[in-house]
């Protein structure tokens, strides 16, 4: 409580205790123009939310203050108890957005895992029959195809004798080495498959796709006749090659079944140029072939 002049008359706690510079305290009472204001208490040096209230029959002025941080006690608790939470949330939503990602991620790396177990052939590693087929389906449908779009059909000579001599284990060993050796010669000119059993395809696409085409299959026939490892030993493979080139108005079948044909006529040359080569050594020999 103060006098108009502004000097203490009574305080609430503490000693009563005039400024350092002993001057009214005018400060207090200055702004009574309004209800209420925040300012330094000329005592302690608090800062104080202040209302001032003149009592002019009585010659006095009561001020009723309460220091700011007391009365934001409460708003600076809920801040600090609001910060934690979204601090919390904030990590609980960043472990939530990493967990997603790498789940996303998971399925993305399943999802390609399995397309390429169902269009991998599990033995050798080439494009199985299902994928190839998608590949000419999309090759004869695409305008501008025919005469850019070669088939090779491929199937190995005396295969089920190397089977039934040194058994499947052989057998399969002689197919992964001879995919492997398809996959060196064709490179990037085109795609390998395998349809099943000793049947193998390449298809070539692009300009001079037949001409390509002949030439992969003398460096197909020339890399299987040099020794392939199979069975702790070295096994050469006499391949026959069909090539048929895609024209106007193929279905997928149709191409497969000229390149089907044309393979199976050049097995039917390579085992007769063998009778006439025989023929000079002997009937024997040459009944022996057919």
């Amino acid at each position: 409580m103060l006098s108009q002049d502004g000097f203490p008359l009574s305080r609430r706690s503490g000693d009563l205790r005039e400024p350092a510079n002993d001057t009214p305290l005018l400060s207090y009472v200055k702004p009574v123009g309004t209800s209420e204001h925040q300012q330094v208490d000329p005592f302690d040096h608090v800062e104080r939310i202040v209302a001032v209230r003149r009592l002019n029959p009585y010659g006095l002025v009561v001020v009723a203050g309460v220091s700011a941080a007391e009365a934001l006690a409460p708003y600076v608790e809920m801040r600090d108890v609001y910060l934690a939470m979204s601090t919390v949330m904030s990590f609980m939503l960043v472990g939530f957005a990493v967990w997603v990602r790498n789940l996303v991620a998971q399925l993305i790396q399943g999802r390609e895992a399995l397309r390429q177990v169902s269009e991998t052939d599990a033995l050798t590693g080439l494009a199985n029959r299902g994928k190839i087929i998608d590949l000419l389906n999309t090759a004869t449908s695409r305008d501008g195809a025919a005469g850019a779009t070669a088939l090779m059909f491929i199937d190995l000579d005396s295969f089920k004798q190397l089977n039934d001599t040194c058994g499947h284990r052989a057998g399969d060993q002689l197919l992964a080495e001879v995919a492997d050796r398809l996959r060196t010669v064709v490179g990037t000119r085109g795609v390998v498959g395998r349809l099943g059993g000793d049947e193998f395809v390449v298809l070539i696409q692009g300009p001079g796709a037949m001409a390509d085409a002949h030439e992969i299959a003398g460096a197909i026939s020339v890399s299987l006749e040099c020794g392939l490892p199979v069975h702790s030993g070295s096994y050469s493979v006499c391949a026959s090659v069909g090539i048929a080139g895609l024209e106007m108005g193929d279905s997928v079948c149709n191409l497969l079944g000229r390149a089907d044909s044309a393979m199976y006529e050049a097995k039917l040359r390579r085992k007769a140029s063998k009778v006439v080569s025989n023929k000079a050594a002997g009937n024997l020999q040459s009944e022996l072939v057919r």
